[in-house]
């Protein structure tokens, strides 16, 4: 099986950031079937994508530079951007109250 750079650069991302990323990039080397890498991938993507932090901002750049559109129920995501948006002024509120 040939490993393409798109391939190492996805592998690189998942190892550094969690131990589940080795796992799934070692399931990724040794299983042959395209369609069960592509499960795998899609799988963990949208774990890392719904999680938070470096690991998140890397996983969607990784997304984006390989020309991988993110799938429609990342809505989800930009809700959770509108809840960190309200976050500070339910807080104002708060100790504007105290």
């Amino acid at each position: 099986m040939a490993i393409s750079l798109d391939d190492i650069q996805f592998l690189t991302v998942m190892i550094q950031h969690s131990d589940a990323g080795v796992a799934l990039a070692q399931g990724y080397l040794d299983n042959s079937s395209p369609a069960q890498r592509q499960s795998r991938i899609a799988d963990y993507a949208r774990s890392v994508i719904d999680g938070q932090g470096q690991a998140s901002s890397d996983m969607r750049s990784w997304l984006t530079q390989a020309g991988i559109e993110l799938p429609a129920n990342d809505e989800g995501d930009q809700g959770d951007d509108r809840e960190d948006d309200d976050a500070p002024e339910a807080g104002g509120c708060q100790c504007g109250r105290m």
